[in-house]
């Protein structure tokens, strides 16, 4: 089925503002601006999914559950943000349910399927 997932990918670099007090000699993403990308992700599948009429409108990220960070995001990597639409879940007007986001790290981007 069309628009059932969406991956952002993020390239991290040393050059990233955050990275000159997160944290000094040990740089590390921190885990809000991951959790903003993963929101970014779903805010667009979100719009495409709902279909012209959702057109430049706005999307908020209202609720997470069960977030785990398993490693740091350093620098020379790229995070990979895979979101799914929660089948099961009702969609009213211009809100819906989305299954949660996931991030992964690799020296490369992760590539959709």
């Amino acid at each position: 089925m069309h628009n059932q997932s969406a991956i952002g990918i993020k390239n991290v670099s040393i050059n990233e503002p955050f990275f000159t007090g997160h944290f000094p000699n040990h740089p590390v993403m921190p885990g809000v601006l991951i959790i903003e990308a993963m929101a970014q992700t779903a805010a667009v599948l979100v719009v495409e999914t709902l279909g012209p009429s959702a057109a430049g409108k706005l999307v908020y990220f209202m609720t997470i559950e069960n977030a785990k960070f398993r490693r740091p995001v350093v620098p020379a990597t790229s995070c990979a943000c895979t979101s799914r639409r929660n089948a099961s879940a009702p969609m009213y007007g211009n809100s819906a349910a989305w299954h949660a986001s996931t991030v992964s790290r690799s020296p490369k981007p992760a590539m959709p399927p």
